[in-house]
């Protein structure tokens, strides 16, 4: 395992107008837009309730919530309500149950989602579920939702799976019994054909226009398969194109302590960094680094900081991650020329996309806003 978020640890990673979303909406909130400040919506989220991801696609039209009903905190409450997955049309206001879809199309039951991932142009949904077989190891299942026609169409079945959007094609990489790294697989969402690519890699994201994969993976030996111990002693993140070739080495995976996050055009990217002085002890936090896609750029900021979003210009957002108790997790701005101000004071989740910053508010009623990002 890798890094106090596990960046190796897990192997099942989601990451990040057009068509309509055709199926039933489970909740109709209209859009509220106040005449001044930002953008806001209700959603059906508790405070007591995880929150595991927030994810965006489509420039920001869509937007999904994903993570664990918990029952209220009194003795009388229900039995907890199970996993959910919510997708929010910024537009009209509507909230779609995922989850209530995936059952009813595909027959599943018991499962967890991770934060499940907007196509690019609004036309696809990808998401990662979890069924829990009363034994170790759990089986973990890719699919894909058509946002048009409402079709349920399972990709992989297994051990592990890690999946991002490069351009119109959905990028997936899984592992087998053995605990091994498959060939990465490109996959067209339209059909579920897929073609395996001559490179094993730890999928970490990839440029939104298509132009290059975020990869961890063994340089001198892309078609070989490896285990995630492998991987984690010798890896490195590197870039590579989309069939597949490394374009250049960015950094040792051993000090990575999250994947990228990509900017809207490619040109930047952004990871957090830690250092394991002690294996006994938990890593220190180094803060994060931002980089030019094309290696001319490079520079590094201190602090418990966690990258949720890069711009074209290289400027970062990051959540501060709290160090005391009473300390509240601001989304903090930092200039690609050394300043920073306080975006968010206190926020539960946030992403980026487009040209906006989405967040989830914490309190008792959480709310789904959303600020330019100027």
């Amino acid at each position: 395992m890798m890094g106090r978020h596990g960046v190796l640890g897990v192997c099942v990673v989601c990451l990040a107008a057009g068509a309509v979303w055709l199926l039933p909406a489970s909740a109709g909130e209209k859009t509220t837009r106040p005449a001044s400040g930002p953008s806001e919506w209700k959603v059906p989220l508790k405070h007591y309730d995880y929150l595991a991801g927030l994810s965006a696609g489509a420039e920001g039209r869509l937007v999904c919530l994903s993570g664990v009903h918990a029952p209220p905190p009194i003795k009388s409450a229900p039995p907890p309500g199970g996993p959910f997955c919510w997708l929010l049309d910024t537009t009209s206001g509507k909230t779609t149950d995922v989850m209530k879809h995936l059952a009813d199309k595909a027959k599943i039951k018991g499962q967890s989602v991770e934060p499940a991932i907007p196509s690019p142009d609004g036309k696809h949904l990808a998401l990662v579920a979890m069924t829990d077989t009363g034994r170790p190891p759990s089986k973990i299942l890719a699919y894909v939702v058509d946002l048009t026609s409402g079709a349920v169409r399972k990709l992989y079945e297994g051990s592990g799976v890690q999946m991002a959007w490069c351009g119109p094609h959905l990028m997936v990489c899984t592992g087998d019994a053995k605990g091994q790294i498959e060939a990465l697989k490109r996959v067209d969402p339209a059909t579920g054909k897929a073609e395996a690519l001559k490179v094993h890699c730890f999928l970490g994201g990839a440029d939104p226009k298509g132009t290059y994969l975020v990869c961890g993976c063994l340089p001198d030996a892309l078609d070989k398969p490896f285990t995630l111990p492998e991987l984690g002693s010798k890896g490195a993140l590197a870039l590579l194109s989309p069939g597949g070739k490394i374009l250049r080495k960015v950094a040792p995976l051993s000090e990575l302590s999250r994947m990228p996050v990509i900017s809207r055009g490619g040109k930047y990217l952004a990871f957090g960094r830690e250092k394991s002085e002690n294996p006994r002890r938990p890593p220190k936090p180094l803060g994060f680094r931002v980089i030019s896609a094309d290696g001319k750029v490079s520079r590094d900021v201190p602090g418990h900081l966690d990258p949720v979003g890069v711009t074209d210009a290289g400027d970062v957002i990051a959540r501060v991650v709290p160090t005391r108790p009473d300390a509240k997790p601001a989304i903090k701005w930092f200039g690609a020329y050394g300043k920073q101000r306080t975006l968010v004071p206190d926020a539960r989740s946030a992403a980026v996309c487009g040209s906006r910053l989405f967040y989830v508010t914490a309190g008792k009623q959480p709310m789904l806003k959303c600020i330019p990002l100027k």
